[in-house]
């Protein structure tokens, strides 16, 4: 059990070293840089690992960070503005995110909130769904048998649309 633990911890430093480089690369390929008011915040943004669902996110630096007590993720603050990552098990009888989008957003349609447009979303670590509603926007990945949402609200979305898609890009579930 130690073994299989020492080579998972082993593992997740590559990973991060691994992310990191290719985060400086992507930095220098961009055509277009994002506005340094946004995502770059004093430059290198370090990682957030959630041991209880197996995910790991770059988060930006000078926000605050406020760590949820039961371990299910993290939310982030800065001049009124919220970006919320957290891990998910409620839905762990859906077996695909398609299946649990339609699923519990359909529910929702009574309340007002199903989805208006779900798209596939890729990134060199992770496939999930960036999803808008009525009233909210989010990106969602399944991590092992979890889901794990990167949610801002949209009113919110215009000021943290770059930082979110940066958070949202530098997904990767642990141990893959």
């Amino acid at each position: 059990m130690k073994k299989d633990n020492k080579a998972a911890q082993v593992k997740l430093k590559k990973q991060i070293k691994s992310l990191k480089q290719k985060s400086s690369q992507k930095a220098t390929k961009d055509e277009t840089a994002p506005d340094s008011s946004t995502t770059n915040d004093s430059g290198k943004w370090p990682f957030y690992k959630n041991e209880r669902f197996t995910y790991i996110v770059q988060i930006p630096p000078n926000w605050s960070k406020t760590h949820s007590q039961n371990g299910d993720g993290i939310t982030l603050a800065k001049g009124g503005q919220k970006i919320l990552v957290y891990g998910t098990n409620d839905y762990d009888e859906h077996e695909t995110l398609s299946n649990h989008l339609d699923i519990e957003y359909g529910n929702k349609a009574v309340e007002g909130n199903q989805i208006v447009s779900k798209t596939e979303f890729e990134t060199e670590n992770a496939t999930g769904f960036y999803v808008k509603t009525k009233s909210e926007e989010f990106y969602i990945y399944k991590s092992s048998d979890y889901f794990v949402y990167i949610y801002v609200e949209s009113s919110a979305k215009a000021l943290t649309k770059e930082i979110q898609k940066k958070i949202a890009e530098s997904f990767q579930v642990q141990g893959e």
